[in-house]
């Protein structure tokens, strides 16, 4: 029923309560199930059918006359007919009708409508409710459309699309403290696959470059950009550049191979949805070209991360639950093949931009990790990055 919150009339509540509450008796169908822990600055759209039947008619004969309102907080508007593109999917090209308005409507015959609601809200408290006079209904007095008159398609089955939450193998790293913020970064001049770089680091190989990856997102820009390769890699690092080693550029970055390595600290307050076990998060690897995330990757006999864990393809919102907060093993693959090039962490998680997806800070990366029993400390790092390891204690 189009009564958010519910209430059986028009009402309205807090952004900042979430979407979950939000949604009241719907809540079990939100696909994926994590929260928005503020809906300031969102849209929505209602999307399906309305039946039409003569029943409705208000003033019976001809026509099908009926009355029609969508009350809402902040704008939207009721599209009826709005036409399919070539997708065969709703246009929302057909007659729209305003919000806080009662529309009298005339249906020519009866049957089945397209039928969406458009709806946004800006900021403070959002509501949105729709209303009909219908003659067969609440005796043609204005109140909310049951659910009996929309479906979500026309064989009234509902489609849901497929979703798993996808659990981090493994448990955090024991007694881990977080160093250097950031991850450790290496460059090869050189091409081939993100298969290719695994090789690469599970035999100890040399890159052609080291430096100091703050936080993911090349070239910098607080989203998904993408940069000429012609530009070079100083350029392409942005405020990292400085941290180049040796700080020789290379003039092209068409046909190279990037690892980003380190640990990744799951905070109990980045969890998107406490009614599950673990920490629940979305990441989501931004990538042109090819690159993988991978958590947990495992040791080969030289100690250094084996990338034998959990492998997440770029360009896909990877819902995930870590079994318990702590530090665990991070690393990013990525290779350029020509053009252009880009590359972003996004995340959901519920500590940062209320919840939005955002780039993940540098504050939850780290390069290397100190380990801490009682009554002695024990430094493990990444081999082969020693160099990139001044280390700034922080605890996780």
């Amino acid at each position: 029923v189009v009564d958010y919150p519910n209430g059986g009339g028009h009402n309205v509540a807090a952004d900042s309560a979430g979407l979950r509450p939000y949604l009241g008796v719907d809540v079990g169908s939100l696909t994926p199930g994590f929260n928005v822990v503020n809906i300031d600055n969102s849209r929505f759209a209602f999307r399906g059918y309305i039946l039409v039947t003569t029943a409705m008619d208000l003033t019976p004969g001809g026509v099908i006359n009926t009355m029609l309102r969508l009350d809402s907080d902040d704008d939207g508007n009721i599209v009826i007919n709005g036409g399919l593109d070539a997708n065969g999917t709703t246009g929302a090209i057909g007659l729209n009708l305003a919000r806080n308005v009662t529309h009298a409507i005339e249906f020519p015959s009866a049957g089945v409508y397209q039928f969406d609601l458009l709806y946004q809200e800006g900021g403070g408290n959002t509501g949105v409710t729709l209303r009909a006079q219908f003659a067969d209904l609440a005796g043609g007095a204005l109140t909310v459309v049951p659910g009996s008159y929309l479906a979500p398609n026309l064989t009234d089955t509902p489609a849901t699309a497929p979703f798993a939450i996808t659990a981090i193998p493994g448990a955090p790293i024991s007694h881990a403290v977080g160093d250097q913020n950031g991850l450790a970064g290496q460059f090869f001049n050189s091409s081939g696959s993100v298969t290719s770089i695994r090789t690469l680091l599970n035999n100890n190989a040399t890159p052609d470059r080291t430096f100091s990856v703050s936080v993911v997102d090349y070239p910098n820009g607080g989203g998904h950009n993408t940069a000429s390769d012609a530009n070079g890699l100083i350029s392409l690092l942005g405020t990292d550049g400085p941290s180049l080693s040796p700080f020789v550029d290379i003039a092209n970055v068409d046909n190279s191979r990037f690892a980003f390595r380190g640990f990744f600290e799951v905070d109990a307050a980045m969890d998107m949805d406490n009614t599950l076990a673990g920490v629940q998060v979305m990441l989501r690897l931004s990538a042109d070209d090819d690159a993988n995330m991978v958590f947990n990757g495992g040791s080969d006999a030289d100690g250094t991360t084996g990338i034998v864990g959990l492998n997440l393809a770029r360009n896909v919102d990877h819902f995930l639950t870590f079994s318990a907060p702590g530090v665990y093993q991070f690393d990013i693959l990525w290779q350029e093949t020509g053009g252009s090039t880009g590359i972003t962490l996004l995340g959901q998680l519920a500590n940062v931009n209320n919840g939005v997806q955002a780039v993940v800070p540098g504050e939850f990366l780290f390069q290397s990790i100190t380990i801490v029993p009682e009554p002695a400390t024990v430094t493990l790092g990444l081999m082969g990055l020693a160099g990139l390891m001044m280390r700034r204690r922080r605890a996780a």
